[in-house]
C-alpha cells in the first residue's frame, strides 16, 4: 500500500477483518485496487481443517464450520457426526429435533478416554482433509494451466497491455489486461539493464544508465516470447512503460484528515 504513496490510520500490528475491510473501502474507486486485493488475498493465511475452534478471519466469527457442501464430503461427514453425538435425539423428524434435543457435552458426559481418541481421531482426519484439499487445488490449478498454455501456443509473438503485479528476485510477476499471469525476466526488460533496488517495504527497479524504475503497479506493454510447459510458465518481453498509477500524497483513512 505504501508503494502507492498511501497512508494507512490503523495499526498494522493488530489487523483485524474490519480494518482490512476500511482499507479495501477506501481503496475501491482506485485504479490500484485490482492488485492491491489480489496481493490481500494471497497474504492471508490459507485455511485449514482443526478440532481446535479459531474462528473465521475472514467472517469475523468466532465460530466457524462448513456444514455441507459437494467438493468437502469428508469434513463435513465428521461434523455431522459430532453433532449426533452432542444431542440426543428424540425423533428423527427434522422439524420435530428442531424443537425438542437434550444437549450433550462431550467433556462431562463422555468418558475421558473416549473423549481423548475422539480428539485424537477429528485431528487425524482433519490433517487428512486439509492435505487432500490443498491436492485437490493443485490439481485444479494444473489443468487449467494445462489448457491456458495450449491454447495460448498460437500466441506468442502477440503484444499485451498489462500491470506489473509483484517483484521477486529474477522476475517481475506481470498480468495482462486479459487475465494471463506471466513472468518477466530482467534481462527481458528492453532499453537498458536493470538492477533489484530493495529499500525498507519498498522494492523496484532501476536502469543502470538511464535511470529507469519500474515498481509494482506500473502499466507496460509486452509481448509474448516463451511457453515453458513444464514449469508453467508464460514467459514476456518488457517493451516500455506505459504510464506511473502509483500516484503520491494520498491518504487512507476512515476519516477526512485535515492536513
Amino acid at each position: 500500500v505504501k508503494i502507492f504513496g498511501y497512508k494507512i490510520s490503523n495499526s498494522i500490528n493488530n489487523l483485524t477483518p474490519k480494518t482490512m475491510q476500511n482499507i479495501l473501502d477506501e481503496l475501491d474507486d482506485k485504479p490500484e485496487f485490482k492488485i492491491l486485493s489480489s496481493m490481500l488475498l494471497r497474504s492471508m493465511k490459507k485455511a485449514e481443517y482443526s478440532k481446535d475452534n479459531i474462528g473465521h478471519f475472514g467472517l469475523a466469527s468466532r465460530c466457524y464450520t462448513h456444514f455441507t457442501s459437494p467438493i468437502r464430503r469428508i469434513a463435513d461427514f465428521i461434523v455431522h457426526e459430532c453433532l449426533d453425538d452432542l444431542f440426543e435425539l428424540y425423533d428423527t423428524d427434522e422439524l420435530i429435533i428442531r424443537d425438542n434435543y437434550k444437549p450433550v457435552k462431550y467433556e462431562t458426559n463422555i468418558p475421558k478416554k473416549e473423549y481423548a481418541l475422539k480428539k485424537m481421531e477429528i485431528d487425524e482426519i482433519a490433517r487428512e482433509a486439509t492435505r487432500k484439499e490443498r491436492l485437490y487445488d493443485q490439481a485444479e490449478n494444473e489443468a487449467a494451466k494445462l489448457i491456458l498454455l495450449d491454447s495460448l501456443k498460437e500466441q506468442i509473438g502477440t503484444s499485451y497491455n498489462a500491470t506489473i503485479q509483484m517483484i521477486l528476485g529474477d522476475h517481475l510477476v506481470i498480468k495482462t489486461e486479459e487475465g494471463i499471469e506471466g513472468i518477466i525476466y530482467f534481462n527481458n526488460i528492453n532499453g537498458d539493464t536493470f538492477d533489484l533496488i530493495s529499500k525498507t517495504k519498498k522494492r523496484f527497479l532501476r536502469g543502470r544508465y538511464t535511470g529507469e524504475t519500474y515498481k509494482i503497479g506500473n502499466e507496460v506493454n509486452i509481448t509474448m516470447i516463451n511457453i515453458d510447459e513444464f514449469s508453467g510458465d508464460i514467459e514476456f518481453n518488457l517493451n516500455y512503460k506505459r504510464k506511473n498509477l502509483a500516484s503520491r500524497g494520498k491518504v487512507l483513512t476512515q476519516k477526512p484528515n485535515k492536513k
